[in-house]
């Protein structure tokens, strides 16, 4: 464990108490995420096995970065998730025994994932139309 001079320790405290606390919780956070590396690089291999699995989770876990951080690339985030819903349609009719839970679950959110891009990409907003002197 990473320790950190006692002096230093109590001056940050008083002005950065939560960095303090988030330094003291890094390492089991490390530990978490080695651990998370470790189970990972041993089963490789189904990323080759399943290029769409591969698909559907880097544009799902994409489409939330980019909604998460709340730039100019978050209306993205819906059409990327429109990506994942249809490759992990296409992943459940692969199964040996068809998961329908899934392909029920994917296509729901495929619908809110269209109607999101809608919102978010097409359909202009009150404070936009309200700046251009329409109702």
């Amino acid at each position: 464990m990473i320790t950190l001079p006692l002096e230093l320790v109590t001056a940050v405290e008083g002005r950065w108490g939560d960095f303090v606390e988030l330094w003291r919780a890094l390492p089991p956070i490390a530990v978490m995420l080695s651990m998370l590396v470790d189970r990972l690089s041993m089963g490789y291999a189904w990323m080759v096995a399943n290029p769409v699995q591969v698909i559907g989770t880097i544009f799902g876990i994409g489409g939330a970065l980019m909604l998460a951080i709340k730039c100019r690339l978050s209306a993205w985030a819906w059409p990327a998730w429109i990506v994942s819903n249809a490759a992990w349609t296409w992943y459940a009719f692969q199964l040996p025994e068809t998961a329908y839970g899934l392909i029920a679950q994917q296509v729901v959110f495929g619908v809110i994932n269209v109607v999101g891009t809608w919102t978010w990409m097409f359909r202009r907003q009150p404070t936009q139309l309200a700046a251009n002197g329409s109702t």
